[in-house]
């Protein structure tokens, strides 16, 4: 369903009969209707925030999650990620890292040679930012070769152990996407998020349509639906990690 389908379900769902009175999510003036159209504003509004609310619901999302690979410079150890993804993706799409989890919930990404056919693959482990900074400053601060530690600053840079000895080299890892905002009439739910779990969104809206209007019946039904459609979400799209550097 797309933006507009979906705001048309939650007026059905929730019986307002507005369902025909709903021709865009640009709702014009009151008076070109000569009625107000404060309700229809409310039931576009929720369908948003609704799905915004659902992509954050999780941080690992299946449906939220990309992979990128990110050249790597000779002599460079920090590296500005969401810009370079930015950059890559060619929109403003980057949230936050999500790193492999490997054996002993150790955390990577990969850091990969492409000089060599196949390309020679290295796990590049997360050292926490307390102990990377003072290590680097006081034993490593010029070295260079592969890395095999990085951390994250405050500023969201990404920094290697040591320096990259040539430019061969690039990153691979994961990250989460920022949430996608419905706009327009004909704006989709991303594609990766499957067709059958659209309904949710207007299950999620329905609740806050159950709290502005203090239903409990509304709520109680609102509530079963969302509930039992986020749970098969969550069986679906949040996918564990096994084997080292795989998703399952």
């Amino acid at each position: 369903m797309d933006y507009l389908a979906l705001v048309k379900r939650l007026a059905v769902e929730t019986g307002t009969e507005l369902e025909s009175k709903i021709t865009s999510v640009n709702v014009p003036p009151a008076t070109a209707y000569g009625e107000t159209t404060e309700h229809r504003t409310r039931l576009i509004n929720w369908i948003q925030q609704a799905w915004i609310d659902i992509q954050d619901d999780q941080d690992q999302w299946d449906f939220m999650v990309n992979r990128v690979r990110i050249d790597v410079a000779k002599s460079q150890y920090s590296y500005d990620i969401r810009s370079l993804v930015d950059a890559v993706e060619e929109e403003e799409i980057y949230d936050e890292l999500i790193p492999f989890v490997a054996v002993f919930d150790k955390q990577y990404i990969w850091f990969v040679d492409g000089s060599i056919s196949p390309p020679t693959r290295n796990k590049c482990y997360f050292i926490p930012p307390e102990r990377f900074y003072g290590y680097r400053d006081r034993y490593n601060g010029s070295t260079f070769g592969i890395p095999f530690g990085y951390s994250i600053d405050r500023n969201n840079c990404l920094d290697f152990t040591t320096s990259p000895d040539k430019d061969t080299y690039y990153m691979e890892f994961e990250y989460k996407r920022l949430p996608q905002v419905l706009e327009n009439d004909a704006d989709v739910p991303m594609v990766l998020f499957k067709r059958q779990y659209h309904i949710l969104i207007v299950y999620a809206a329905m609740l806050f349509y159950a709290g502005f209007d203090e239903t409990s019946p509304q709520w109680k039904r609102a509530s079963k639906l969302y509930r039992d459609k986020m749970n098969k979400l969550r069986l679906s799209e949040l996918k564990g990690y096994s084997l080292p550097g795989t998703r399952t």
